[in-house]
């Protein structure tokens, strides 16, 4: 469960890292998150 736990939270910090350009509010942020992190792992 924790190497599930540390994958998803890795995808979703590299998905801000890329995506940093796009997020101009942190609406845009927390959409961002729900997205990868309800993705199948």
């Amino acid at each position: 469960m924790r190497a599930r736990v540390e994958v998803r939270c890795l995808k979703l910090a590299e998905a801000l890292l890329v995506r940093r350009r796009e997020l101009a509010s942190i609406e845009a942020v927390t959409a961002l998150a729900a997205q990868v992190l309800t993705e199948p792992a």
